[in-house]
């Protein structure tokens, strides 16, 4: 009987054991972690982000306008005036005249206004009280 004891147990014992270390030796899935779901301003914020570059981009694309001031060197004209080659603005503006001030930019002389676009030909009246040899 004994024997019959033994050979009963061994198996078991092994069966058992088998069981436990296959229980022991198997790897967990990791558990995905939930994500709390976007608010809907957090949506909308993202949305209006997104409108904006869009929008950036396509006002990049048409900005071919460069502003740009093309002059020549001149004579003061009889009538007290300089004439600026060619203009380029993006919008409406002034072209500005100033005296010369050490070196620099000094008291202004004249100004004429200048529409969006290209213009030629600018003509500007110049006060000549403040005059200098050099404009800017």
């Amino acid at each position: 009987m004994k024997s019959k004891r033994k050979t009963v147990i061994l198996p078991s014992f092994l069966v058992f054991l088998l069981l436990f270390l296959a229980a022991c030796s198997s790897e967990e899935e990791p558990t995905a972690t939930p994500v709390p779901a976007a608010t809907a301003t957090e949506v909308e914020a993202v949305a209006e982000e997104e409108e904006m570059a869009e929008e950036e981009e396509m006002v990049e694309e048409e900005a071919v306008v460069t502003n740009a001031v093309v002059v020549e060197d001149q004579a003061l004209g009889p009538d007290s005036t300089v004439t600026i080659a060619s203009i380029t603005a993006d919008q409406d503006s002034w072209i500005v005249i100033h005296a010369q001030a050490d070196g620099n930019p000094g008291a202004i002389l004249g100004s004429a206004p200048v529409k969006a676009g290209e213009s030629s030909s600018v003509v500007v009246e110049i006060d000549q009280e403040n005059l200098t040899e050099a404009l800017y």
